[in-house]
């Protein structure tokens, strides 16, 4: 029975380790994850979206010619138009929006510009817009007029012109509804006619198209699991499980430690079996002088001197005595241990 309860507890003590092992590990892992990561992602997405387009168109009027014809549109890439051909430039600018209407303002601006920095503004127009898909401006520069403003400008300083910039600038604020989210914005939209007398050619430079995208978002909140289980109930269980881990494992060196001398006390038994036999009950020692020695290994070297039996007697679960009476002395050793290892 003895050495059946031992085996019990032996695959008690390891099985306590193994499960505390486990436990700790699992708290790691769970609280690792838990505690390196927020509750909830926030994450923003689209749900609505339009893009704000800016263009220009340029129709150069031209004097009946057999090359190029009566007209000569632009279309994004510097191209040359000679002077001596060029009467007049057609400027349209649209503002749109691909999606839903827009409100806002429009500014429309021209001026000419000196390569010394200094400029003069020709036109400026400003207005107004409600809830509308497109706004449009067309303008007619007469490219002639405008030579003649710029040499006359030129000679009030006394300087000699050979070229000059008309500058378009197109400006537009706006608000838009995407969503029932407004959305404000602006765009700034140029291109210039590069005017070069020297060589007698006009070069349109500048994007004939600008965008701008507006979009409208709404937050989702998404909180964050493992196998199911969201964050703050792991950040809550992982500690849990550690605790218990640690119990375990503390249990687990307490077992050990009080069942390593069981096993010791065993093996002695095993080893001096042959002079070691069991008794009944402790006698009455008080008339007896009493020698405690210090294990069970001394009190089998005196049994073997005195050629006397250790008689081995479980006065209690907890307590083991061996002892050798010899005449009038009684040579006594005590082992105490744990109680589960007696049924």
């Amino acid at each position: 029975m003895f050495k059946l309860n031992k085996r019990v507890i032996d695959v008690v003590i390891y099985f306590t380790l193994f499960a505390s092992v486990v436990l700790l590990v699992l708290a790691g892992v769970l609280g690792s994850y838990a505690f390196s990561r927020e509750p909830y992602v926030v994450e923003e997405i689209v749900v609505a979206s339009a893009s704000a387009i800016s263009e220009y168109s340029v129709v150069f009027n031209l004097k009946p010619n057999e090359i190029f014809g009566t007209s000569i549109a632009y279309g994004g890439k510097p191209i040359p138009i000679y002077l001596t051909l060029a009467q007049e430039a057609v400027v349209k600018h649209t503002f749109r929006l691909t999606y839903g209407t827009v409100s806002g303002n429009y500014s429309f601006s021209i001026y000419v510009a000196h390569p010394d920095g200094w400029t003069k503004e020709i036109r400026k127009t400003r207005e107004g817009f409600t809830e509308k898909s497109s706004v449009a401006r067309l303008e007619s520069l007469n490219i002639t007029e405008i030579r003649l403003l710029m040499e006359s400008l030129s000679k009030q300083v006394g300087i000699r012109l050979t070229s000059y910039d008309i500058v378009v600038v197109a400006e537009v604020s706006y608000s838009v509804t995407l969503a029932s989210q407004v959305k404000k914005g602006s765009i700034e939209h140029s291109i210039k006619l590069e005017v070069d007398l020297s060589r007698g050619l006009i070069t349109v430079r500048g994007e004939s198209s600008q965008s701008k995208l507006e979009t409208a978002s709404t937050k989702v909140v998404t909180p964050v699991t493992l196998a199911g289980i969201h964050v703050e109930v792991l950040r809550t269980v992982s500690p849990v499980i550690g605790v218990v881990g640690l119990s375990l494992l503390s249990a687990y060196l307490v077992m050990s430690a009080k069942f390593k001398e069981t096993s010791r006390v065993l093996r002695l038994e095993r080893k001096y079996g042959d002079v070691i036999v069991e008794g009944s009950r402790l006698p009455d020692f008080s008339s007896n002088e009493i020698a405690v020695l210090k294990d069970l290994e001394e009190l089998v070297k005196v049994a073997r001197i005195v050629e006397k039996p250790v008689i081995k007697v479980t006065p209690n679960p907890d307590k083991i005595v061996y002892y050798i009476v010899d005449r009038r002395t009684v040579y006594i050793v005590e082992q105490s241990l744990p109680s589960p290892t007696e049924g």
